[in-house]
């Protein structure tokens, strides 16, 4: 009995050892073949490649180097992991088959990037997002900029990025559904962790051909700061010209201002979370939708229409502590007036145009006014003061009012009000 658990025993030791060596040897091998592709790109190289008893491979030291260029794209560590060993192998000639595995989890960490590099700033110049309303309610109130360029990353003190992702997946035990996951960590700017529900057709053989026919049926996005806020809001409170504690609502405003102007308007659960999240009063924003029916990448009857996805997307939203609330965004009149031709006529008749103040107007200090600026906005309320080529203007807003800085080479013309 002895001879037979020593013979099981030495078999399974030989067993772990032949399986550590085939997965590693393996990966080196690859390695070495993205190496010789990437070479006339840049430098590739590695530090280790190991595989743990308890089923991790990991890659450590991974650099890029491209030639001409001083940068160097780094990545700590790499790491794939399993239950035990023998899953690793199993998953490895899964994949080998073009099958997918029932389960894979990777962690990348420490991906270093310099901000000042070249891959930013290509990335920046082929951004497609640049001035959408993506962007611009990141940056309402934050001077005249409707992005965040790569300079403006480094005046907030981001020299280096260095970032950590999890990537990860299981398939339910009737094989039809797929839950992933996904992580992603910007250190000392902000984390998003991504959870998403994939339902698949159950009556196709798993595998990558018919991924392509699966459907969404929920997702949930958890936005979590950890710098980000305070350096931005101290950044463009700077930039706009107001105290750094009323920034937050400054930004508020702006931002449901940018709303407006595209003929929309979010309900107060979503501006409340939101305040609340920019503010610092939370420090998650949670995001969900659950879209009835799924969705389907081959759905062209998808619209657009705030009023239709609201129902279709079934959205809510959370601060941490706090259970999802469903949210909408509707359909409003823009807000922003813009000045026509025939009304530039009639107010430059000199019968009928009100007396132009533009050159006086420290002179109407706690007076109520309306400012034309030079992009064709009008403006109602009343001078604060005037100070560092800037008006502090009391504007009325959304059924209040708030003080906020307008430079003076914008104000195209300023009359007294009820004239």
């Amino acid at each position: 009995m002895k001879r037979v658990l020593l013979v099981l025993l030495v078999a399974a030791v030989a067993g772990v050892f032949y399986a550590n060596y085939r997965i590693t040897s393996e990966v080196e091998e690859r390695l070495e073949v993205s190496k010789m592709g990437l070479s006339m790109f840049g430098e590739f190289s590695w530090g280790d490649v190991s595989v743990s008893p308890l089923g991790a491979l990991s890659i450590t030291d991974i650099r890029f180097s491209p030639h001409g260029l001083p940068e160097a794209y780094r990545v700590d560590d790499i790491r794939f992991e399993t239950a035990h060993l023998f899953e690793l192998y199993n998953i490895a000639f899964q994949l080998d088959q073009l099958e997918i595995p029932d389960e894979m989890h990777m962690v990348v960490s420490g991906l270093r990037l310099d901000m000042d590099s070249n891959l930013f700033r290509e990335l920046e110049a082929e951004a497609s997002g640049r001035g959408s309303l993506m962007s611009r309610l990141v940056t309402a109130g934050c001077g005249d900029r409707d992005y965040f360029s790569v300079d403006d990353y480094l005046d907030m003190g981001y020299g280096v990025s260095v970032s950590d992702m999890t990537v990860g997946y299981r398939m339910s035990h009737s094989g039809t559904r797929m839950n992933l996951d996904l992580d992603l960590v910007s250190r000392g700017m902000m984390q998003v962790d991504t959870d998403m529900a994939v339902d698949l057709n159950p009556t196709a053989a798993l595998n990558a051909s018919t991924v392509s026919d699966a459907s969404i049926s929920r997702v949930r996005v958890a936005i979590t700061d950890t710098g980000l806020n305070d350096r931005r809001n101290a950044f463009c409170a700077d930039e706009a010209g107001v105290a750094r504690a009323t920034y937050p609502e400054y930004h508020q405003q702006a931002w449901m201002r940018e709303w407006n102007r595209e003929g929309l308007e979010p309900n107060e659960t979503l501006v409340h979370a939101y305040r609340s999240f920019t503010s610092g009063a939370s420090d998650t924003l949670i995001l969900a939708i659950d879209p009835y029916p799924n969705l389907d990448a081959n759905d062209r009857a998808m619209s657009l229409d705030p009023t239709y996805l609201s129902g279709r997307l079934s959205p809510s939203v959370a601060v941490a502590g706090a259970d999802p609330q469903p949210f909408s965004v509707t359909s409003v009149e823009p807000v922003v007036e813009q000045v026509t031709e025939e009304a530039s006529q009639e107010e430059d008749a000199p019968d009928t145009a009100p007396r132009d103040i533009s050159g006086s107007l420290h002179q109407h200090i706690n007076r109520d006014v309306r400012l034309t600026l030079t992009d064709g906005q009008r403006l109602d309320g009343r001078i604060k003061s005037i100070g560092n080529g800037r008006v502090q203007f009391n504007r009325r807003l959304h059924g209040g009012t708030m003080v906020v800085p307008i430079p003076l080479a914008q104000i195209k013309q300023a009359r007294l009000a009820g004239e």
